[in-house]
Formats: structure tokens, sequence, C-alpha cells
């Protein structure tokens, strides 16, 4: 992370980004977003979360990307699901998220979205988990994204998702009403 911009006023350093609560890291946890109270809980057992919520099976998944110059492997959390019946699609569950669904370009061809910038996905199904609406743009970028959704907690919380936890060491994805 040394080689992240640092934003300067009068020459001072006034922002610095030197770090992040890294994969490498929450891997090894559980962790549960109360996205209604704005608490992130970590844990190395399972959370009380798992009796009332609804699961779909999370892996991790390893993706060969390149910024500028460095290249390197990068792991991300996968969530296999659907779209109206259609699939399975791999969803990329980036709780530092708090855009529209990003749809990758494969993806948004195959669900026949053509031309357009930006769409609703209706009837997404994760597992036991579903989210009527989804806000959606179309993604592009380097090959990996183009068969991917990246969905942020945003997209759980408006559609009436209050907790979501990220169980690493069960391998689960939960969210609760």
């Amino acid at each position: 992370m040394g080689l992240q911009p640092t934003l300067k006023l009068l020459s001072l350093p006034v922002y610095h980004l030197d770090g992040f609560l890294g994969i490498d890291l929450l891997k090894h946890l559980a962790i549960e977003l109360n996205l209604q109270k704005g608490t992130i809980t970590f844990s190395r057992e399972p959370l009380s979360i798992r009796a009332k919520a609804l699961s779909a099976p999370l892996q991790l998944q390893e993706i060969e990307q390149q910024i500028g110059e460095q290249k390197g492997l990068r792991t991300v959390p996968i969530v296999e699901g659907f779209i109206s019946g259609r699939g399975p699609f791999h969803f990329f569950i980036d709780t530092g998220t708090s855009a529209p669904a990003l749809v990758g370009e494969e993806i948004w061809q195959s669900l026949g979205l053509g031309e357009d910038k930006e769409a609703t996905l209706e009837g997404v199904q994760l597992g036991e988990i579903t989210l009527e609406k989804v806000p959606a743009a179309k993604g592009s970028g380097a090959e990996f994204w183009r068969n991917v959704i990246l969905l942020g907690n945003n997209i759980f919380l408006t559609n009436g998702y209050k907790r979501l936890a990220l169980d690493f060491l069960a391998g689960k994805l939960y969210a609760e009403r």
C-alpha cells in the first residue's frame, strides 16, 4: 500500500491511504455488518446472526489483477446466484462499495440489456437470499470483471436486510431482515 497517493494542501499531507483491513486478515474471521446501526463485529467464532438469517454459500476466489505496472493475485468473496432464473453468475460481495451493482460486460449482454448503461435487475437469488430490485450499471475493464457482478452492502440494505455477515470460517454469506 506504500504506492498509494497522498493528497497535499500547502505541501502538507492531508490524506494518505496506507492500509485496509483486507481479505488476508478477514478470511480468518466471521464479519457481521449491522447496516442499520452502522457497526461491524469481528469474530473468531460463528456469529449469532446464523440462527435468524438466510444464507448462501460463500467462497474465496483468487484472481489475477494488474494495476499499472504491478501484477498480482487478489482474493475476492464470491457467491453464485441467479437473475430471474438465469445463471448461475458470480457475485463479488464487496462490503466497501455503496454504488449500484456493477455488471460485467458479458453478463450484461447475456441478460439482453444491450447498449443501456443502467438497468434494474429483478429477482436476484443468492442461495436463500432474495434481492427483489437491484439498481445496476454496466461495468467494464479487466478480463475477470467481464464475468462478475459486484454487489455492495447498500444493495442488501435497500432490499430490507438490516444485517449482513460474511462468515469465512463457515463459508457462508448471511443476510437478516
